[in-house]
């Protein structure tokens, strides 16, 4: 029996965005000082409007009945964003060639780190509803 629940899956993939996000972010800190270095962004928002464009794959389950209900639902793809060089304004750039801005980098962690928490607190608490309703609530 496979589990599917639709929630977990996309938290699975924000978690997933939000990592890769970490990654690319903490790349731009460390080469911070690196000449001709070229910051990298993701772009969650083009893997969001590319899933939207394609449509949903539909799911489908074996009815026996005329009056059951079938179940459609969405199949995510398992990118979850683009890395894609930063567009910068020209005058933003060092006279290095370095595009990478400490500030709006530490600022993009910061809030990486708040939406990670927040999606994985949803997960914990999805858990612990199911935890709940295997063990009848504590009966």
């Amino acid at each position: 029996m496979k589990l599917y629940d639709p929630i977990l899956k996309s938290m699975e993939k924000g978690l997933k965005a939000r990592n890769l996000r970490h990654t690319v972010v903490s790349s731009n800190l460390a080469n911070a000082d690196t000449p001709g270095f070229v910051a990298k962004e993701v772009a969650f928002e083009g893997a969001l409007e590319e899933h939207i464009k394609a449509g949903y794959e539909e799911r489908t389950l074996r009815t026996t009945n005329d009056n059951h209900i079938g179940f459609g639902g969405s199949q995510f793809k398992e990118d979850v964003g683009y890395v894609s060089d930063t567009e910068v304004d020209p005058k933003n750039v060092s006279r290095d060639g370095n595009t990478v801005s400490r500030e709006v980098e530490i600022s993009n962690l910061a809030e990486n780190q708040v939406l990670h928490r927040a999606s994985a607190k949803v997960v914990t608490k999805k858990f612990a509803l199911i935890q709940y309703a295997i063990t009848e609530g504590g009966r």
